[in-house]
C-alpha cells in the first residue's frame, strides 16, 4: 500500500466518523453537529487534494520513464 493509499484510507475513515458524529448529534446538539459536518467537509477536501497529488505523482513518474 502506497503512502497515498494509506492517507486516503485514513481520511475516508475520519470523514465517516465525523459524518456519523454529526448525524448522532443533530437532534441533541445541533451546533456541535454543524462543527462535525464542517470537519467532514474539510476531510473530504483533503481527500480530493491527496487524490489529485496521487494522479500528479503517477503522471510525473510516467514522464520520467
Amino acid at each position: 500500500m502506497t503512502r497515498f493509499e494509506k492517507a486516503l484510507d485514513a481520511l475516508r475513515s475520519a470523514q465517516r466518523d465525523a459524518e456519523k458524529e454529526a448525524t448522532r448529534l443533530e437532534i441533541t446538539q445541533p451546533e456541535i453537529a454543524a462543527e462535525a459536518r464542517v470537519r467532514a467537509d474539510g476531510l473530504a477536501d483533503a481527500r480530493r487534494i491527496i487524490e489529485g497529488l496521487e494522479g500528479l505523482n503517477a503522471t510525473l513518474a510516467a514522464l520520467a520513464d
